[in-house]
């Protein structure tokens, strides 16, 4: 570092033997991950920029072994020889906030310069041999990668990104089998997604694997489930983390349209949403196409099979679509499958891609599915396979 003779610079200091001892009333009610990601943190910076940053040990201290400028055993000589002056200590504050919620979760974490592992868990869910995690990857100390297990299948990662200056990342993370979602619920399909957004905008997904049960085991920070991808234990420092509350509720009854969120693609023919019962159910599907379109399919039973022209859909976009279907309005209408004609219309990323008018049946409000084939369409295969990332009625 070069500097200036006379010059005054700011000097910050984050080491571990600056905070109390593991086990100090201080920490009451703290998580074990918590306590340790102070106590194996150092941090320097040195007129505003970050010099020093990694995850390491240190010796316990009492405050009155502290020194500022001095050294008693005079390692480094016995004073410094310049000025020291305004010398203060700043407050500290427990990293996790409330993590009462059901949705997703919110993480501000400091990265550490030489990780002992490349890949460190961030979130974990359910037990060995049935269970997903993902975590940061790390394979140079200027970038990192989100990655995802699940277990038996194997690890997926993204791209790399650049580690920001002060190694501060803050990013929200879904891990959909963590949202405590009614599998029988349209909603359902929001929980085979793993999502990570930054600055509010996704920017990595991937589908999971694993039906994990309605609640459970979550871990933060820590390779509870044993996986042989990842480390022990997060290696950087957590700041803060919280849980955000489920943002979507579903209102059984009729409505106008459903809009999602989807990234990526499938394959072959898939369901989007349906309304309906065997032998008297609708059904809007999506067909991925070897070129890298795709097109819409609307299957009303017993009758011909409808067809939307073909559009571009390449694996890593995410696609903003609106669906109508006339059956939606009337979701409760009649007890019995009557059949009536009404207006089919698609849009994606607010463009109108589809505009028809088609037959429908009218359909008990609980005979609606979202990324299912609950009715049996044989146009369809069995679930979708992109990522839904939202899902909200209109």
């Amino acid at each position: 570092m070069a500097v200036e003779p006379g010059r005054l610079y700011p000097v910050r200091i984050e080491c571990p033997s600056l905070y109390p001892p593991e086990g100090h009333p201080a920490y009451d009610g703290w998580e074990p991950l918590e306590i340790d990601s102070f106590k194996r943190w150092v941090k320097i910076d040195f007129n505003g920029q970050t010099v020093l940053i990694d995850s390491r040990r240190s010796n316990e201290a009492s405050p009155g072994t502290m020194q500022v400028g001095r050294d008693r055993g005079g390692i480094y000589g016995r004073r410094f020889a310049g000025t020291i002056s305004q010398v203060r200590r700043a407050g500290w504050s427990r990293p996790e906030g409330d993590l009462g919620g059901a949705g997703d979760f919110g993480v501000v974490a400091a990265l550490a310069h030489t990780p002992a592992s490349n890949n460190q868990p961030l979130l974990s869910a359910g037990m060995p041999g049935s269970a997903e995690i993902v975590g940061l990857g790390m394979n140079d100390p200027d970038h990192y990668t989100f990655v995802h297990e699940s277990w038996g299948i194997g690890l997926a990662q993204s791209r790399p990104f650049a580690v920001p200056p002060g190694r501060l990342v803050s990013f929200r993370v879904r891990l959909g089998p963590a949202l405590h979602l009614d599998e029988a619920s349209p909603l359902a399909i929001l929980g085979r997604a793993v999502v990570f957004w930054e600055g509010g905008a996704p920017v990595w997904w991937h589908r999971t694997n694993h039906t994990l049960g309605p609640d459970p085991p979550i871990t933060l920070m820590s390779n509870a489930i044993g996986s042989s991808a990842m480390a022990a234990q997060f290696q950087g420092r957590l700041v803060s983390a919280r849980r955000m509350p489920v943002a979507t509720a579903w209102h059984a009854g009729p409505f106008a349209a459903l809009a999602m969120e989807l990234g990526g693609r499938g394959s072959a023919s898939e369901p989007l949403l349906a309304t309906g019962l065997t032998g008297h159910a609708d059904t809007l599907a999506i067909d991925w196409m070897a070129d890298g379109g795709a097109r819409l399919l609307y299957d009303h039973w017993g009758h011909g099979l409808r067809a939307s022209g073909t559009m571009d859909w390449p694996d890593s976009a995410i696609r903003r679509v609106r669906l109508e279907m006339p059956s939606l309005p009337r979701l409760g209408a009649s007890h019995e499958p009557a059949e009536h004609e009404g207006r089919l219309k698609v849009t994606v990323d607010g463009t109108v891609v589809w505009d028809a008018t088609v037959p429908f049946y009218d359909a008990p409000p609980d005979s609606l599915s979202v990324g299912r084939n609950a009715s049996g369409c044989s146009t369809a295969g069995p679930e979708l396979r992109c990522v839904v990332l939202d899902l909200r009625q209109e």
